[in-house]
């Protein structure tokens, strides 16, 4: 009798191990889903508070390329401001009369296109 009942106290013990580690696994699969979706959620909380600034132009300032001062913040425009000091090195002699969007990134988007949809 006690072969019987050691193997019977091992199969019990095997099998109690075997659901606690598959709980532990969902639990933390679960855990991890969560995590996820909520990193998820902040993005897109992000983008759109983005799309909501990109909403602010209307059309015809698009059209016409350009964006009034009013529109953009008073931070946007001493940032450019200071990126345009920098890149003339210092010199400070001019006034921004008018900020343009500039599409210069699709050369950026045509070069990571081209390397991200590559033939193996």
């Amino acid at each position: 009798m006690t072969f019987v009942s050691e193997v019977i106290s091992i199969t019990f013990t095997g099998l109690f191990v075997v659901f606690i580690a598959l709980i532990l696994l969902i639990t933390f699969i679960w855990l991890v889903g969560k995590i996820n979706s909520n990193m998820l959620k902040k993005k897109e909380q992000k983008k759109d508070a983005k799309n909501n600034i990109k909403s602010t132009y209307t059309q015809k300032d698009l059209k016409n390329k350009t964006i009034d001062s009013s529109v953009l913040d008073k931070k946007t425009i001493a940032a450019i401001t200071a990126a345009i000091v920098n890149y003339r090195g210092g010199d400070s002699s001019f006034k921004i009369r008018s900020i343009k969007p500039n599409n210069i990134n699709i050369a950026w988007k045509i070069v990571g296109l081209a390397e991200n949809t590559r033939q193996f």
